[in-house]
């Protein structure tokens, strides 16, 4: 997921547009989605 955000902010993706694609891998996959999504936000 830290791999998929960088790309993503290199696209030009907002913090608040990485926090929605978290939300909804969340709702998707659950618990574990929301901790892979949590990567993104790790230095």
């Amino acid at each position: 997921m830290k791999a998929i955000a960088r790309r993503a902010r290199a696209a030009g993706a907002s913090d608040a547009e990485i926090i929605e694609a978290v939300g909804l891998a969340m709702t998707v996959a659950g618990i574990p989605g929301l901790i892979a999504g949590l990567a993104a936000f790790e230095p």
